[in-house]
């Protein structure tokens, strides 16, 4: 999460300046997300290596209304180009439409992130338009494709559960369990 922080990458997508990371920061941010986690309004988890606690990025499920919900994600340089964004991603969803009920899961991405939208795809999330003018950042407006990704969809087309091979990380929870009180009830998901 650290490294995370430091990223200039990372920091330009998401819109802030790269700052000096400190063990401070991170607890607020770990106590932050168990909050958001409790109040079942975002739902954060670590990408992480499968036996070990070290974060490689990290997605998170924004609930809305009506059974909506919307995923984001990043990775950290020593993570990209493996599949492990597009396999949380999946996950997540996976997560959201057989635990949560949720219908319809969007992604917003830059226009000109390549990376984020070829992770989308890989996550089975079809391109519903470009958004024009529709972020701001240093100044700037940048359009920002929609995708979407709904219950009734086919999963895309890889095991998100495979093992990588021993050199690659896998996609990890990384938070608490469910506070199942807050939740809608399990349904099956139809197809």
């Amino acid at each position: 999460m650290l490294v995370g922080d430091r990223d200039p990458e990372t920091a330009r997508r998401l819109g802030w300046a790269p700052e000096d990371p400190s063990a401070e920061k991170a607890q607020a941010y770990v106590a932050q997300c168990a909050e958001r986690w409790r109040n079942a309004d975002r739902v954060p988890w670590a990408v992480r290596e499968q036996e070990q606690s070290i974060a490689l990025g990290h997605v998170e499920l924004n609930m809305g209304n009506e059974r909506r919900a919307r995923v984001s994600f990043s990775t950290y340089p020593p993570a990209r180009g493996r599949g492990l964004a597009a396999r949380a991603v999946d996950l997540v969803c996976v997560f959201a439409f057989d635990e949560l009920c949720i219908a319809r899961v969007q992604l917003l991405t830059d226009a000109d992130n390549l990376a984020s939208r070829a992770v989308a795809a890989k996550a089975g999330f079809a391109i519903e338009g470009i958004l024009r003018d529709y972020a701001e950042r240093g100044g700037k407006r940048h359009d920002t494709v929609l995708h979407s990704r709904l219950s009734t969809d086919p999963p895309p087309n890889f095991d998100p559960l495979a093992p990588l091979d021993r050199s690659q990380p896998t996609a990890g929870d990384g938070g608490p369990s469910t506070p199942q009180s807050r939740w809608p009830a399990k349904a099956k998901r139809t197809r």
